[in-house]
């Protein structure tokens, strides 16, 4: 009874084909068939990954942006798929009608004491 060859090895009945122990070059080995699968499916993880990361990142990036340019209507939304988001859109959206609210925003107490004369 003959034993299967292992991985890197001729198989005992190919020796004399070959005439040296040299495993055979052409052989395909199933676990081959899984690499480029397995190689795909982490880059898909990665970009899908990063994509969930860096999308309300970078949204939130330009929301302090946009206030830091005087723009105090801009508010804040996340997809519908980033539900664990939704305390933080909620809570910049409010400070953002607190502070547009503000009768006093942006003007020096000087100008209010002013303006009430």
């Amino acid at each position: 009874r003959e034993r299967p060859a292992r991985l890197g090895q001729a198989h005992p009945s190919e020796k004399g084909d070959r005439g040296c122990d040299q495993p055979h070059s052409d052989r395909y080995h199933p676990a081959a068939a899984r690499v480029p699968i397995l190689a795909i499916a982490a880059i898909g993880l990665a970009i899908f990954t990063t994509n969930r990361t860096a999308g309300p990142l970078i949204l939130i990036t330009r929301a302090f942006d946009a206030v830091k340019e005087g723009n105090l209507d801009h508010r804040l939304r996340f997809r519908e798929s980033d539900r664990h988001l939704k305390q933080l859109e909620v809570a910049f959206n409010d400070m953002m009608v607190s502070i547009c609210g503000r009768a006093d925003f942006g003007q020096p107490k000087d100008a209010e004491a002013s303006a009430s004369d």
